[in-house]
């Protein structure tokens, strides 16, 4: 049987596609639910599990943690099994994955981040460090493993296990981002968009790590409204869920200040990857946000970062790492601001290789 291993609905919208693939006989899902998770689209085959680590809470319920953990423990039925795992995020996640491991399941990891996934850790600040400090004693000792680790990436703290408990690293495009651990490219089997003149504006709080003050921010963004409004039929704007209300306000005044009228502001606390199903865009702007590789990957949206046009941005060495890995991918970053519109192709293509080519059962 194959797992596959998710915690949000656009994790189960793609694994759903190599369902098909694979054949829904030969897959079952294990839920561990973060948000709002559309269930209509399964049938009987998953489990589903309120993760306990989204409460404040959550790194004392070790009641539900062992419910968790028995539950899969029952499911997991040994060395015929394998598991595919979208994130590390969650500790009940890395806990999933050692369980399988030690039935000798074989264990994939699916990276749609992949500059998120490295050996080393790129904390920003003391207090990410001391927070890094105490999940990575909380998980060795809850997995009774110390080999697990936490480690802060692009100030995301997850977390990683020793190569040896992976099989293989899955991805949508060219990422070996891990060495001694073998790759494996996939398709990702997304219709390719028509072209539709308009964009999504993905907002990161940058200022509050520490790249900016927030007026910095505010202008860097306005800057950039201000040339794709021109460019584009309708320029959707996405609030982060950590955006201060005060600067999402501030970009509002500005827009209104300026007379741009084609700027609509999303009200929607749904994530971005749930977003192409309501509204149309071809491409999706942001200085860094993990999710234009995901609505690429996923929806065939192109992404443009916009980071190495930045002067605060420019010298973080986790963004050279970012560059390292698109520039090996051939991804064609943009000059100016003004290069920002529909023409635009990021050069990013996946793998012809289906997921039923890598995964054995």
């Amino acid at each position: 049987m194959i797992y596959f291993l998710i915690n949000n609905e656009y994790e189960l919208c793609d694994a759903l596609i190599h369902s098909k693939e694979l054949g829904k006989e030969n897959v079952f899902f294990i839920i561990i639910k973060h948000r709002d998770i559309n269930l209509d689209m399964l049938g009987d085959g998953y489990l589903l599990f309120e993760s306990p680590f989204v409460s404040r809470f959550g790194y004392v319920d070790l009641l539900s943690i062992w419910r968790i953990v028995k539950n899969i423990r029952q499911l997991n039925k040994g060395n015929s099994d394998t598991l595919i795992a979208y994130s590390l995020y969650d500790p009940i996640n890395v806990l999933i994955l050692l369980q399988f491991k030690s039935k000798l399941s074989q264990i994939y990891l699916f990276i749609t981040a992949p500059m998120l996934y490295s050996d080393t850790s790129n904390c920003l600040n003391f207090w990410q460090s001391i927070k890094n400090i105490i999940r990575t004693i909380y998980i060795k000792t809850l997995a009774l493993n110390f080999s697990v680790k936490s480690i802060c990436r692009q100030s995301i703290l997850m977390y990683s296990v020793d190569r040896e408990y992976i099989n293989g690293k899955i991805s949508y495009f060219k990422f070996d981002s891990v060495k001694g651990v073998r790759n494996y490219h996939v398709n990702a089997n997304v219709e390719v968009r028509s072209r539709i003149d308009n964009c999504i504006f993905l907002s990161q709080p940058i200022y509050k790590q520490l790249y900016c003050s927030s007026e910095e921010y505010v202008s860097v963004v306005m800057e950039i409204l201000i040339v794709i409004h021109n460019n584009f039929d309708i320029v959707y704007f996405k609030q982060h869920p950590g955006d201060n209300l005060s600067v999402i306000n501030l970009i509002k005044n500005n827009v209104k200040e300026n007379n741009i009228n084609n700027i609509i502001f999303l009200k929607e606390r749904t994530s971005v990857e749930m977003l192409p199903g309501k509204y149309d865009f071809s491409h999706s702007i942001s200085f860094f946000s993990t999710s234009l590789l995901n609505l690429k990957q996923y929806y065939g949206v192109e992404p443009i970062y916009v980071y190495h046009l930045i002067p605060f941005l420019r010298g973080s060495k986790a963004l050279k790492e970012t560059s390292i890995v698109l520039s090996r991918n051939e991804y064609k970053f943009i000059d100016s601001f003004e290069s920002i519109s529909p023409e635009y192709k990021s050069n990013l293509c996946a793998s012809d290789n289906t997921l039923g080519g890598v995964v054995k059962f």
